[in-house]
């Protein structure tokens, strides 16, 4: 839904709060992943697999989602 919202003609700042959404999304999305993955460790039903990872793209979102909380509480 975000993405089709991202479609739409939107202000600066509406378009800077769906990226939050969708980074918020998939940020959440490896959460689930990982705490699936924490139940496969116990269960001896966790397969590994190699995987890329994008460091900076990691480091830029995460910035992104406090950056922008510390804008909302007033932190300068």
């Amino acid at each position: 839904m975000s993405g089709i919202l991202s479609d739409t003609k939107l202000t600066p700042s509406q378009s800077e709060y769906v990226q939050t959404i969708e980074t918020s999304s998939q940020t959440l999305l490896l959460l689930i992943n990982d705490i699936l993955d924490l139940s496969k460790i116990e269960s001896g039903n966790l397969v590994l697999a190699p995987s890329e990872c994008r460091v900076r793209e990691v480091a830029y979102d995460t910035i992104s989602i406090v950056l922008a909380k510390a804008a909302t509480s007033g932190w300068h």
